[in-house]
């Protein structure tokens, strides 16, 4: 899964993949200091924080940046 997102405002970008019942599935690891205006590119490869597929189901994710910013998307996980 690709998520290019960009921001409205300058800060630090955190992102969180969360399954369907709220447990935090994936946390990319790297903060990222947004500017207003540039293209973010967040690559998410299916896996949780133990390295392992997800099941097939639907996640959400939660983009913030800064205090005031924050975007909620969801995202469907299928096998071929």
């Amino acid at each position: 899964c690709t998520i290019v997102y960009t921001p409205k405002s300058d800060g630090v970008l955190n992102s969180i993949i969360y399954d369907a019942s709220g447990t935090i599935t994936y946390k990319f690891n790297f903060q990222v200091l947004a500017k207003n205006g540039k293209k973010i590119v967040l690559n998410w490869i299916g896996k949780n924080l133990f390295g392992d597929y997800v099941a097939e189901g639907t996640y959400i994710c939660i983009i913030k940046v800064g205090e005031n910013e924050k975007i909620v998307l969801p995202i469907i996980v299928q096998s071929n």
